[in-house]
This record gives structure tokens, C-alpha cells and sequence, in this order.
């Protein structure tokens, strides 16, 4: 789709949008919190209930035998899954059904040594009633990744990818990155995707050498299909993690995002304009939700009339 769009971009768009002041009481960080915010309920709303896959990715947790309780994955929005499978030391997988924790407990034998079939919940961990013996086995888990905070572009914890060194350096537009969030030794950063929906490419990637001039390595990330800056082509970025200059969202999301955040913008200063920004975002959520669903678009869709014609279904069986 081109170049893509990044908070830059969502700033102007909501200060044009809202007719805020470019130098105004509500500062950059302001705007991009009222943002995040939007992004945690309005986008999230519109996200979760069926987009198919959108912000959908999982996470192996390395099985200890005798070990029956793993924390869920940090990033899980609203610390929930959409589901839960064991990998086995070949790599063959199976799906677990949950049950009621209490069940769970009832059912298992403790100590006992044997391949899960079952799991709970109890508190924010995934309870398995007992596990193998053997090592290699492992839990993945599936969830929808909670959005990352947005950040503003060009300062000391993000930088545009230009070009890569080799499988593990990767070279950064700053002129200097010593003493940045995101060059510091031991530092943890997020590679994130310059194309829409601007998908997280590695989490908790870590820094093992300190910046040095435009250089900042990586601990044992592979590069392969990371995109640098190209003319007409959107780079990938590196940013500290859990941040990100690209809203992850699809296209058709953006004008809801850009309102919600202008609603909030002004509700903050008592505008009378701020409940009709509301439900002008709410009507772009609702046409987003129009374009997005069906996820594959061969999909028909009922045509209801009165004649016979139009009660049929374009594509299926009457």
C-alpha cells in the first residue's frame, strides 16, 4: 500500500482532524497516550471478535517434567487465549480441551506421569492436570498479542532499518546510538514490520554489544525477510520493546483510530465537539467492520428482498 503509516502521520491526522493546535496544552506524548488507549478498547473491540488471524500468534513454553503450572504469555491481550496445544519432541502436535480448574484437579492423579489431554485456568497461568516424563515437550499457546505502545518517530528508543550486515547485525539511521534505550547492552528491542497491519517480526530481540556508531547487534535474530528503507517502501523498524511507530492495524481501521483518539483529545478539554467525534468514530469502526468481514472475500452474502430472486444466495444453494 505504499509508504506506511506511522504516529507521525496518526498526529497530524487527529490534529487536523480535531482543528487542535499544533503547539498546543496537549503535547505529542499526550495525544499518542489518548491513542493507545483507543487502540486497548475501540480497536481492540473491533479485533477480537472474529478477524480471523489479525494479531493471532502463539508462544512454546518448554515443558519441565513434574511441572504442571506456566504462566500465560505477558503480551496476551487481556491475558486470555484462544487456545492451547502440546508439542511433542517429534514435532507432531495435538490440541487440549479446557475443563473446569477444580475438574482438572479432580481427575489427575498427583505425580502422576502422564501425556496432558486437558488444562484450566487459574489465576494467569495454564494449569495441566499432569505433563510427560520426558524432556522435549512443549506447550503452545495461542493468543492475540496486545498492541504495542506507540511511540513518536526519530528519537532514542526507535530507529528505521537501512541495511543489514549479515543474520545478526543490523544497521540503524541514528548517527549514535550509545546510551539509547535501545543500544545499551543487554537491551531487549522489537523488530517491527513497515507494512500493513505492521506486525511485530521479533519480540524481546536482545542487544549484545553496544551501539556503535549506526551499528546495533542482535543476539542470534535471523534477518531474513526484514525490509530496509527502499525508495516508495515503508522500512521495518527497531524499537524498544513492547513500543511501536507503526499502528498495528489494518487500513480500513485508521480513521476510526484517528477519531476515537480526536474524541478523547477533546473531551480532555471539555469541547462540546467531543461526543460528535465519538459517534464519528463509532460509524468507522462500523465501516471497517463492513470491509474487513469476511476475512476471505468468496464468501456470499444474502440478499434479502421480497421477490424470489433476491431472497437467493449469490454463490451457494437456495
Amino acid at each position: 500500500m505504499g509508504l506506511g503509516l506511522n504516529t507521525d502521520d496518526l498526529l497530524t491526522a487527529v490534529r487536523d482532524e480535531a482543528f487542535l493546535p499544533t503547539a498546543g496544552d496537549q503535547s505529542a506524548a499526550t495525544l499518542l497516550r489518548f491513542a493507545d488507549d483507543v487502540l486497548a478498547t475501540l480497536i481492540s473491540a473491533t479485533i477480537r471478535p472474529g478477524r480471523e488471524g489479525r494479531w493471532l500468534t502463539s508462544l512454546d513454553i518448554t515443558i519441565v517434567p513434574g511441572t504442571t503450572s506456566y504462566e500465560l504469555p505477558s503480551r496476551a491481550l487481556a491475558q486470555a487465549v484462544r487456545g492451547v496445544m502440546m508439542v511433542l519432541p517429534d514435532g507432531t502436535t495435538y490440541p487440549l480441551t479446557e475443563v473446569d480448574p477444580l475438574v482438572l484437579k479432580a481427575t489427575y492423579l498427583p505425580g502422576a506421569a502422564v501425556a496432558p489431554r486437558w488444562y484450566g485456568f487459574v489465576e494467569e497461568h495454564v494449569e495441566l492436570g499432569t505433563v510427560s516424563g520426558d524432556s522435549g515437550w512443549a506447550l503452545r499457546v495461542f493468543y492475540l498479542r496486545s498492541p504495542n505502545k506507540l511511540i513518536a518517530t526519530g528519537g532514542t528508543d526507535s530507529s528505521s532499518i537501512v541495511s543489514f550486515v549479515d543474520a545478526a547485525d543490523v544497521t540503524l539511521t541514528l548517527p549514535a546510538l550509545a546510551g539509547a534505550d535501545i543500544g545499551t547492552d543487554g537491551a531487549r528491542v522489537d523488530i517491527i514490520s513497515g507494512q500493513e497491519p505492521y506486525s511485530v517480526l521479533a519480540y524481546d530481540a536482545v542487544c549484545n554489544t553496544n551501539a556503535s556508531g549506526v551499528t546495533l547487534v542482535l543476539d542470534t535474530f535471523d534477518t531474513s525477510g526484514m525490509v530496509a528503507a527502499v525508495q516508495n517502501h515503508a522500512p521495518d523498524y527497531v524499537c524498544a520493546a513492547g513500543t511501536t511507530v507503526y499502528p498495528p492495524i489494518p487500513r480500513a481501521l485508521w480513521p476510526a483510530l484517528v477519531r476515537g483518539t480526536a474524541e478523547a483529545a477533546l473531551g480532555a478539554t471539555s469541547s462540546p465537539g467531543a461526543a460528535a467525534m465519538m459517534g464519528r468514530a463509532q460509524m468507522a469502526r462500523d465501516a471497517a467492520v463492513r470491509v474487513l468481514m469476511p476475512r476471505d472475500d468468496r464468501r456470499s452474502r444474502p440478499i434479502v428482498g421480497s421477490s424470489s430472486l433476491r431472497r437467493r444466495r449469490w454463490g451457494g444453494s437456495r
